[in-house]
């Protein structure tokens, strides 16, 4: 199975069944993203308590997606494990996150926006140095993509990444040096001009 860009990417290939409705898709991506966090993020040396709290330590444009995700999977774990659980989230940067993960944060759940981040912290030992190789797509559940908004009725009628450098565009963007979605537009950027050839 290819990866499809630029789409949420959570199939039955991942749960082995077909998924035909929001309601479905979220439940499956709610245990998708369970098993992730058990296997992939899990501390090693994590001590688990038997309070049913865990935190959720994210990227700032999750907040919404992870709030009704944790509630479903809140829903759906008590019901087939019969053990309630509250889910805490925070968010911040991803870099910055990452970082007080290695502060000491103690993150049940880690979820940040870029490969980067998670390799500084199996570096540091807290998570399985093999992590990408756990799960189909280097244990990426989705991807993202790049949102062009443009003024009213498009007037230099931007359409493609080759647009963005025409005469009188300016572009506004995070800051790749501090943003997750400053680099991955980069990236982005990068990417288009390696697809049609150049370098």
């Amino acid at each position: 199975m290819s990866c499809p860009r630029n789409k949420i990417v959570v199939s039955s290939f991942y749960l082995g069944v077909p998924i035909v409705s929001t309601t479905k898709w979220l439940d499956a991506f709610a245990l998708c993203l369970a098993a992730v966090a058990v296997v992939v993020v899990g501390f090693k040396n994590y001590q688990g308590d038997n309070s049913g709290r865990l935190l959720n330590v994210s990227y700032d444009p999750t907040r919404e997606v992870y709030q009704e995700i944790n509630s479903r999977f809140i829903l759906k774990y008590d019901a087939e494990i019969g053990h309630r659980v509250s889910i805490e989230q925070s968010h911040g940067g991803s870099s910055r996150q990452a970082r007080a993960v290695a502060d000491g944060l103690a993150a049940d759940v880690l979820t940040p926006a870029l490969p980067s981040d998670i390799e500084g912290l199996a570096k540091l030992g807290l998570i399985a140095g093999d992590w990408r190789s756990r799960f189909p797509h280097n244990s990426q559940p989705y991807s993202s993509t790049i949102v062009f908004v443009v003024r009213k009725s498009n007037p230099k009628h931007i359409k493609d990444w080759a647009d963005l450098i025409g005469p009188d565009v300016t572009i506004i963007t995070p800051d790749p040096k501090s943003s997750g979605n400053g680099k991955l537009s980069v990236l982005a950027a990068w990417g288009s001009v390696i697809y049609r050839g150049g370098s």
